[in-house]
């Protein structure tokens, strides 16, 4: 057979396809002396012993290494490999490490007939299943594969949804759907350890421990509604108008500390001096720790606009406050529920430990004519250089717990007053000058200042803000190369 581009399994060009039932695909492999068991979505079924979607195709799985015995149960058959865009004859041969991209064989009774079977190659060892795209990821046999009460060996459930995680097909997302609110926690979690976490299924996985969450902290079930979403976490809100609230889910993968605990102590701290934040709590599911706490009415505030005076006072009186809280140590919060410690070994590295997604020089030590920022703008090297001692003293004492992420979906107002400061979650310990840096960096020099005078600080704690401002907007850059608004920002800065 001649080498053709492959499009579309079923394609007409390479002829119809009738699958075998699963009954009649389980009895011909019944004779089978090596390892096989079913895959795709009908070992999905498999496990749930239901059904819930038409399938196009019955798929197999085998070892790579059992791939020529594979004419022990298929005598006779039409073989064919299909990798690389293209149907290529199978001669008997191993598919040994140079044949690794071939992931599947077509299979079908003679060469007029209509194919059959799709044969999923695996590979593993004589103790552990191993993930193909990814050799790290192994399980035991007898974790990866499990058996019907009728002894018919089928894929796991959360291990074939990882091999669809990639596909986007509508029915991979229908059986995503269906399957993971349906797994075991510890199904679950496998899963969710092993997708990406900036993956679509992550949200499917989330929405269900948002709705466990409400269960167990309500005995009550109820819909939710997703808010936000970002790299460690997202936020649902509870749509049922008996239960108002707010669930924060963690993300696997993020590379975040998940600090819930903390965060419900300066939740507790800050509302206790009757400042507009929320309240939580720490409920327990799966194997997680998601958080459940008090939503706040408002909407977020504009980034072009002047504060008012109430506004200004209100908030400068909760970063005052939230800067006064006693705290250990540098960086990143421990999640612990009864101090305020940070993780890093010192004031420097707790710096690159909270904005560890880029570069953010001058904390780095790296040199800036290797920035990013000299890619995009080489005249702006030597202005930023001129400023390097200066921007790295501007990060001294005083140190104190800083919020850090103050753009304006954390900033909530109703009529010019402030109703809600939000999402504690990258808060840490730092020089309290960072949270004046990211006041310029988003509203601009004038608000911070307002800020800062009702703050109290002299002038010497704002100058030291500005300068951070280009710290920040040196990491901006760097985050999102592509983003325009960013260097222009940056360039503003540089121009005061």
């Amino acid at each position: 057979m001649p080498c053709t581009t492959v499009r579309l399994v079923g394609a007409e060009e390479f002829g119809p396809w009738e699958p075998l039932t699963v009954a009649v695909a389980v009895e011909l492999f019944q004779s089978a002396t090596f390892r096989w068991w079913l895959a795709g979505g009908h070992a999905l079924e498999a496990h749930f012993d239901r059904s819930w979607r038409r399938h196009e195709d019955t798929d197999i799985g085998i070892t790579r290494s059992d791939v020529p015995r594979l004419r022990d149960v298929l005598d006779g058959w039409d073989i064919v490999l299909a990798a690389d865009g293209a149907l290529t004859p199978w001669d008997g041969r191993p598919l040994d490490d140079r044949s690794s991209r071939v992931g599947n064989l077509w299979c079908r009774p003679s060469p007029d007939a209509a194919w059959a079977l799709d044969i999923l190659i695996g590979d593993g060892n004589d103790h552990e299943w191993i993930y193909r795209r990814d050799p790290t990821i192994r399980r035991p046999w007898h974790e990866a594969v499990l058996a019907t009460v009728d002894g018919v060996p089928y894929l796991a459930p959360e291990v074939q949804l990882l091999f669809k995680n990639k596909s986007g097909r509508p029915k991979d997302e229908i059986d995503a759907a269906t399957v993971i609110p349906e797994l075991t926690p510890e199904r679950r979690t496998w899963l969710a350890r092993h997708l990406p976490a900036e993956h679509a299924w992550q949200t499917v996985i989330a929405a269900h421990r948002a709705r466990l969450a409400i269960e167990v902290a309500t005995k009550c079930s109820a819909t939710v509604d997703l808010l936000a979403s970002g790299r460690s976490s997202q936020a649902w809100r509870t749509v049922d108008s008996t239960q108002q609230g707010v669930i924060r889910v963690p993300i696997p993968n993020s590379g975040r500390l998940i600090k819930y605990r903390s965060e419900v102590l300066i939740g507790e701290l800050l509302a206790d001096a009757a400042h507009p934040v929320s309240r939580w709590n720490v409920v327990g599911v799966d194997d997680v720790e998601c958080a459940i706490g008090t939503i706040l009415g408002g909407s977020p505030v504009a980034y072009d606009s002047d504060w008012s005076p109430s506004f200004t006072a209100a908030f400068a009186s909760v970063l005052r406050d939230l800067h006064r809280l006693p705290v250990t140590g540098w960086g990143p919060l421990a999640n612990t529920s009864d101090e305020l410690r940070g993780t890093s070994e010192s004031a420097n590295d707790g710096i690159i430990d909270r904005w560890f997604h880029a570069p953010i020089w001058p904390f780095d030590r790296a040199d800036l004519a290797a920035h990013t920022v000299a890619a995009l703008d080489p005249d702006l090297v030597p202005v930023i250089t001129a400023r390097r001692d200066a921007i790295a003293a501007a990060a001294a004492e005083p140190f104190g717990i800083v919020h850090s992420d103050l753009h304006n979906q954390h900033l909530l107002h109703v009529g010019g007053d402030l109703t809600g400061v939000l999402d504690f979650g990258d808060a840490f310990i730092g020089s309290t000058a960072w949270d004046f840096a990211l006041l310029d960096w988003y509203y601009g020099a004038g608000n911070a200042q307002r800020v800062a005078h009702a703050y109290g600080a002299d002038s010497v704690l704002t100058e030291r803000g500005t300068l951070l401002a280009i710290a920040v907007g040196c990491y901006k850059v760097a985050k999102a190369p592509h983003d325009p608004a960013a260097l222009h920002r940056l360039r503003s800065l540089l121009a005061t």
